[in-house]
């Protein structure tokens, strides 16, 4: 678990650890590129979910496409 999210609770902070614990154990990713991806993840989470569960199938390409272009 990356130092910042230490103590760190609730679903996105759940699915965050899974997350980094995947990019660190099978990716082998350093810390620094955990971080970083780890701090975009989290962004859009929390844009989507607020604090409510995460719900991956509510996650569309073209969603997430359209919200990207609408935050530049």
């Amino acid at each position: 678990m990356i130092s910042e999210r230490a103590g760190a609770t609730g679903p996105i902070a759940e699915e965050l650890d899974r997350y980094d614990a995947h990019l660190r154990e099978a990716r082998g990713l350093s810390e620094r590129t955990r971080r970083s991806g780890l701090r975009l993840v989290q962004r859009l989470l929390r844009y989507k979910f607020a604090d409510g569960p995460v719900v991956f199938a509510q996650l569309q390409p073209a969603r997430t496409a359209e919200r990207d272009r609408n935050a530049t």
